[in-house]
Formats: C-alpha cells, structure tokens, sequence
C-alpha cells in the first residue's frame, strides 16, 4: 500500500457468482494526481522525474489476493506522464523583473545623489 497519500485506491464488489454470496467479483480502481508531490514520491523511487524526452515512466505494480487462499497475481501497469523539460533556466519574465528593479534602484540612487548635491 502507499504510504505516501499520494495514490488513493478504492474497492468494491461488481457482482456474485451464486445467491448466498460468497463467490464475488471485486473491483479496485487506483487514482493519483499529476503533481509536484507523485514527482517527489516518484523522484524518491530513483525516477527520473525531469526527462529531457519530456515523458515520465513508471510502472505501478497491483498484487491480487484471492481470499482464503495463497494464490496471489501481479498485474503491472506501464504509466508515462507528459511533462515539459525544465532546463533551469529563469524565464524571460523573471529576467526582465529583475532587470527592471536594478535599474529603478540605480535610478533611485542617482536622484537622492542629485539632490544631495542640489542641497549643498
């Protein structure tokens, strides 16, 4: 089972075999959101979670018991997740806010040294 929270795994009964019920049919389904806290879980398994490819592969593994019994199966499922390669680098935007709060605060300094200077 998951320790993380990070996937959320439901079951229910879809339907029996006989009418006293013993012989049912169970479903589970797994859900899991695309998130940067699967990218931690996954980076903490060893998977590469920023591929220059852009795609991200993992494989979830789901044993199934059957009651009762020792007979267990695994069922794997391949899942790739489509995610935009980050280079590091900042973004035009942050650049140019950077650059904006430079020139200002050079702007700034050269108006109080003016008026420094206007005051003498």
């Amino acid at each position: 089972m998951d320790e993380s929270g990070v996937f959320r795994v439901s079951e229910g009964v879809i339907g029996c075999e006989d009418d006293l019920g013993y012989i049912c049919n169970r479903q589970s389904s797994i859900t899991f959101g695309v998130d940067d806290r699967l990218m931690e879980v996954l980076d903490g398994f060893g998977v590469d979670t920023n591929p220059e490819d852009e795609t991200v592969r993992f494989e979830l593994a789901c044993d199934i018991e059957q009651y009762g019994t020792s007979f267990v199966q695994t069922v794997r499922v391949d899942v790739n997740v489509e995610k935009s390669y980050d280079n590091g680098a900042l973004p035009a935007s942050t650049i140019g806010i950077i650059c904006a709060v430079v020139i200002a605060v050079v702007i700034l300094l050269i108006v109080v040294c003016c008026l420094l200077m206007a005051k003498r």
